[in-house]
């Protein structure tokens, strides 16, 4: 997990990633909700093969969004998915309806497009600072 441009949150899982890495993330997250800042999410799962992903992981993953689903509600301004497979959109969409997630949300597999989107949100949320941070990070051209 990366939070040096925050309000922007980069969170990434490897090729090698397993239950445990979804624990300790589901733990730091928590973490970073209880900022109750908003702020934009981007999980980078590129590099997860979807054989990872077992039943047990994603519907551990829906009981906790749904456990903080309020919390995200108010501070989660949107979540940016970087994935590769049409078959990861697919998951992420189911995930995000059984969780009732209703915050804006992009699937990319690009992270340009996926800091472009983020710094557009933080943008609309009143978070120009941060907007402009991310950019200059990134390298993007004011929109």
């Amino acid at each position: 997990m990366d939070g040096r441009l925050w309000p922007l949150l980069r969170v990434k899982f490897g090729q090698e990633a397993q239950a445990a890495d979804l624990e300790q993330y589901l733990e730091v997250r928590a973490q970073w909700l209880r900022r109750a800042e908003p702020h934009v999410l981007v999980l980078d799962v590129r590099e997860v093969r979807l054989a990872q992903v077992c039943a047990s992981v994603r519907q551990r993953y829906i009981d906790w969004l749904r456990d903080h689903g309020d919390t995200m509600r108010r501070w989660l301004v949107g979540s940016a998915y970087l994935l590769r497979s049409p078959e990861g959109r697919v998951m992420t969409s189911l995930i995000r309806h059984g969780a009732g997630m209703s915050s804006p949300f992009v699937v990319t597999p690009s992270q340009t497009e996926a800091m472009v989107w983020a710094a557009e949100r933080l943008q609309e949320a009143g978070l120009a600072p941060a907007a402009t941070r991310v950019r200059a990070a990134f390298a993007i051209a004011e929109s």
